[in-house]
């Protein structure tokens, strides 16, 4: 993992793993994941 400069801290984590470099995108859990509403724990 590498450390991120405070300059670009706003749109990516302090620390993240090689090869994920693009900026972090704000999207709705529903529009990524698929939910089941008849299944319970």
């Amino acid at each position: 993992m590498a450390k991120i400069d405070d300059s670009v801290k706003k749109k990516v984590p302090e620390l993240r793993f090689p090869g994920f470099t693009y900026d972090w995108e704000e999207r709705k859990l529903k529009d990524i994941a698929q939910f089941n509403p008849y299944f319970a724990f």
